[in-house]
């Protein structure tokens, strides 16, 4: 994104007078985001301790489709709100469109991986390598995810029509204010 549309992005959810959003983003992102990578690091750490003289089994956990699926989930919790279409705020639209590009992408990258490491599990011939970046990319699935997910959120529909309420008000407040003083 260029400067000007992270502007955008930042001016929708630090506008004063819709402090729901930012309430709303955290409950989000507890649901969808913090609840899910408790859960993948509770079952870990149980996992590194019933299986401490075991390590290729840990590793096996590691990769078994845990973060994929997780990134997964993110990214399709967050499409819904980019599928009502704008018909005004041409340069939300431009947004939309590049995060839900991004947010597609992601997603059939995260079940790419996701199949992968289904195989892996199936497959103990795969290298440490393989594993290595399996692991990395999983990890980085998941936190692209997390940061597109976010972005579907902010990018609401409701979102974008109250922040473009206060403008439209504003710049009609400053007009009469103009007219007024001719």
């Amino acid at each position: 994104f260029n400067e000007n549309n992270k502007n955008n992005i930042g001016k929708i959810l630090n506008y004063e007078k819709n402090k729901e959003i930012k309430e709303e983003l955290v409950t989000w992102k507890l649901l969808t985001v913090v609840l899910p990578l408790i859960t993948f690091l509770v079952v870990l750490i149980l996992n590194i301790i019933t299986n401490i003289n075991a390590p290729h089994l840990f590793l096996s956990f590691v990769n078994n489709g845990s973060l994929p699926i997780i990134s997964f989930g993110i990214i399709t919790s967050g499409m819904p709100y980019l599928l009502e279409q704008l018909k005004d705020f041409p340069e939300f639209h431009t947004i939309r469109r590049r995060v839900m590009t991004i947010a597609i992408f992601f997603l059939f990258l995260s079940s790419s991986i996701y199949i992968l490491e289904t195989l892996l599990i199936l497959n103990k011939y795969f290298s440490c390598f393989t594993n290595l970046f399996l692991l990395i990319s999983s990890v980085y699935v998941y936190h692209t995810s997390k940061s597109v997910g976010v972005k579907m959120f902010i990018l609401q529909s409701k979102n974008i029509e109250a922040y473009d309420e206060n403008v439209d008000g504003n710049v009609n407040g400053l007009m009469g204010a103009i007219t007024e003083d001719m």
